[in-house]
């Protein structure tokens, strides 16, 4: 078997916001309950920094996110996040709200004392099977989380609940509400991943706001309860209609949406204040104050209207922008367990100019053995770590300032999960769960794996230092899908002129690595620690080269937990991979758990939860790799066999 499950750890990026060819359902691709946890080199409180410690890439704020109710089903959107393919997990100290693998809270660099929600690389990278009603979890095994419908869904949640001024009503009540987390102060947007956080607006709701808030239950209540009530919800609604207007035309613009309404208050506020001030209010209502008493309430929520809607208006801008990156009908939608996160950098770095439609969703790859790895992602690409993940934690909603490349990347963080991530260990064949391997299959296994597979996945170099250069091959030698090569070669145009993008991009990712060391004072020894003593560092074009060799071949041990199959994620099971490829599935469905112990792989029939995988689409081919085809079923099942003993 030559490239199988190749080489990357931290890119569950992308954010790309296209249209997927799947059952959305409330459901989720959860596993049943009471999960048995994997043993595979981490210790419980290892594992459980590693699920939740912050990147420095959450990009929204905890209180709005625990009061949104999603557009998807009409629940709270933190309820059942396991719908998007992520794992749940219990209440700790690290993860006191309960929030599945891979979702975050954490303090971000420039917001101020806000929580902030995000994700980082554990969401992509800590899968879980099942069988016949019990589960297993897998540290470091791909997951199935489908990131492009987790925000998605946010951004959609979010336009949904400002645009319709009920449902904001209904908003502002249960996060003022929230006596555990309330939301008194929060930032505004980042326009981009190359633009700063915007700064913490710290203010509180005014009396007349809560007053309003808690004697409506929703807002046609209120405009039936007077001609100043009547009045003022009109000015209410034009205000929104007036603010969703201009978020339509703030995506491109330099326009801070927070500036422009402070801007505007300042012109217009005593003004609207003297029109409602001569109304009536109901009998009984909190309006019912007169002189100061009444203007400084109805000035406090003309003010909370529009500084809320345009805080709004500043996430409604960022996920456009992050939108962008994969708003094109010729993007290949990723589905669960995928992500095209080098299509999304070359927009995210260098503009719109430089974005090409997204065709090559990549499968998130197995991490244990990533210590010894010399050269990282399926194509070879870097042998940065430091760099790497600084890439992927602005994918995921960091920010950098373009002009002097500080960053809320939390670099250390991402360090210490690069660090835990090396103690990951290939996971054993759980034989209490899914069976006991057949020895003597096995053992008939075994030479035909030293025929067929350990020629390419067992051979490489070995550096003094233990990095191993695993064998690469060119893409007619692989024969698997181009694209995620062939992409990644395509180059950039910058000031005119047409350059790498693998240079372009490491040149990005070292200035901000840059900046952060001479911040934060980090020694050179210890920058050269936090590399894993990879030197010098540099980003490739294997296509470049003269040999044009890509795609690297990595071992194969437990090689078993880490369907689908191919770089690309195309082939559902080890057993599929063994066929001839024009034998192998040509459509399968994606989002189940549930283990198939004989073929090596999750069911692919379509379910409550499921994406439907078409490898006739762009970037999805599942063909190559025509290692074992010839064999005999039997063969076969004796190969896949010895497979499972590898650890």
């Amino acid at each position: 078997m030559k490239p199988l499950k190749l080489i990357s750890l931290l890119l569950c990026v992308g954010l790309l916001f296209i249209s997927c060819d799947k059952t959305p359902a409330d459901k989720g691709a959860a596993a049943p309950a009471g999960a048995v946890i994997g043993t595979n080199g981490l210790s419980d409180a290892e594992r459980q920094k590693f699920y939740h410690l912050p990147e420095g890439s959450e990009l929204y704020p905890y209180a709005w996110a625990k009061a949104l109710i999603s557009s998807q089903n009409g629940k709270p959107f933190l309820e059942n996040l396991e719908r998007f393919g992520l794992v749940a997990d219990a209440k700790s100290a690290e993860n006191p709200h309960g929030l599945p693998v891979g979702i975050t809270v954490g303090k971000r660099s420039g917001v101020g004392d806000i929580e902030m929600i995000g994700v980082n690389c554990s969401a992509c990278h800590v899968g879980q099977l099942s069988y016949q009603g019990r589960a297993l979890r897998v540290d470091g095994a791909p997951n199935l989380f489908d990131i492009t419908m987790f925000y998605t869904d946010l951004a959609n949640s979010t336009k949904d609940t400002v645009k319709d001024p009920e449902k904001l009503w209904a908003f502002v009540k249960r996060y003022l509400a929230d006596k555990e987390h309330p939301a008194e102060t929060v930032p505004a947007a980042p326009a981009s991943a190359a633009g700063k956080q915007g700064e913490a607006r710290r203010y509180k709701f005014g009396d007349g706001t809560r007053k309003l808030l808690s004697s409506f239950s929703d807002l046609k209540a209120m405009t039936e309860k007077g001609e100043l009530e009547k009045a003022l919800g009109e000015k209410i609604l034009a205000t929104i209609k007036a603010e969703i207007a201009k978020a339509d035309q703030d995506y491109g613009s330099a326009v801070d949406p927070l500036e422009q309404s402070e801007k505007e208050l300042r012109g217009s506020l005593e003004k609207d204040v003297a029109d409602l001030y001569g109304k009536k209010a109901g009998a009984g209502s909190p309006l019912d104050a007169q002189g100061q008493e009444k203007k400084g309430l109805l000035r406090e929520i003309l003010r909370d209207v529009k500084t809320n809607v345009a805080l709004f208006r500043s996430y409604i801008k960022l996920f456009k922008s992050l939108a962008a990156a994969g708003a094109d009908p010729r993007d290949t939608p990723g589905g669960y367990g995928r992500v095209d996160a080098f299509g999304s950098a070359r927009f995210l770095f260098f503009g719109l100019a430089n974005k090409q439609p997204n065709t090559a969703p990549v499968s998130y790859p197995f991490i244990w053995g990533m210590e010894k790895t010399a050269w990282l992602h399926y194509n070879a690409n870097t042998n940065s770590v430091v760099e790497r993940n600084i890439g992927q934690a602005l994918g995921l909603g960091a920010t950098f300032d373009p002009k002097t490349y500080d960053t809320t990347v939390r670099i250390e963080n991402t360090r210490d999960l690069e660090w835990l991530a090396y103690k990951i260990t290939p996971p054993a064949w759980p034989e209490d769960l899914l069976g006991k391997i057949d020895q003597a299959k096995a053992g008939r296994g075994k030479p035909l794996y030293e025929e067929h597979c350990a020629r390419c996945h067992d051979k490489y170099e070995t550096t003094p230092d233990g990095l191993r250069h695993y064998q690469l091959f060119t893409l007619a030698e692989a024969g698997t899908d181009p694209n995620q090569a062939e992409n990644f070669h395509a180059p950039v145009r910058l000031n005119g002129r047409q350059a790498s993008f693998a240079v372009e991009n490491g040149k990005v990712v070292d200035l901000i690595k840059r900046a952060y060391y001479k911040k934060y004072n980090i020694a050179p020894d210890e920058q050269q620690k936090w590399e894993g003593g990879r030197a010098p560092i540099s980003w490739k074009d294997r296509l470049a080269d003269e040999d044009k060799k890509v795609y690297a071949a990595r071992p194969l041990s437990g090689v078993w937990a880490t369907a689908p199959y191919l770089h690309n994620g195309s082939v559902p099971s080890l057993y599929a991979l063994l066929l001839p490829g024009a034998k192998r599935p040509a459509e399968f469905y994606t989002g189940s758990r549930e283990y198939d112990p004989k073929s090596l792989g999750y069911l692919t029939t379509p379910g409550a939860v499921a994406f439907r995988f078409d490898t006739q689409g762009n970037g999805n081919s599942n063909r190559g790799h025509e290692y074992g085809t010839s064999l005999s079923d039997d063969d076969r099942y004796a190969l896949l066999e010895y497979l499972k003993t590898l650890k």
